[in-house]
């Protein structure tokens, strides 16, 4: 349903997010180049993540 897609964009961007900040707080000190190459490559990582999230609400609601 659409909750479901819901709940994965939401998780989704709630994982760019946490890694993102993991990327950049080990990335920033030593290649602060490497932060903005980092932000696209989360970005990229979303749509991968909604295939194995997918299952995890379906199966706790």
């Amino acid at each position: 349903g659409e909750w479901v897609d819901e709940q994965i964009r939401q998780s989704a961007s709630s994982v760019s997010q946490a890694q993102s900040r993991l990327h950049q707080t080990s990335a920033v000190p030593s290649f602060a180049p490497v932060s903005a190459q980092v932000k696209p490559t989360a970005k990229a990582q979303a749509p991968a993540v909604k295939a194995p999230v997918r299952p995890v609400p379906v199966a706790g609601g």
